[in-house]
């Protein structure tokens, strides 16, 4: 990525459970930006849900995100 550029990911929730699990909260962090939440609503019991999350490339060299 260059500097500036924005780049689509997809994360993958997965509720292995038995019970659904409501208002999921997502918490990632980006380098050594502070974390962001984000909103990935409810996901039934033993099902998986893709969370879209772009990404701005703000520094040079490479960036974890977690």
């Amino acid at each position: 990525m260059t500097f500036g550029e924005e780049k689509p990911f997809t994360l993958t929730v997965s509720n292995p459970g038995s019970g659904d699990a409501e208002k999921v909260m997502l918490s990632v962090i980006a380098g050594s930006s502070p974390p962001q939440q984000f909103d990935a609503g409810s996901i039934p019991a033993g099902h998986k849900k893709e969370v879209p999350l772009a990404v701005v490339a703000s520094q040079a060299g490479s960036i974890d995100l977690q």
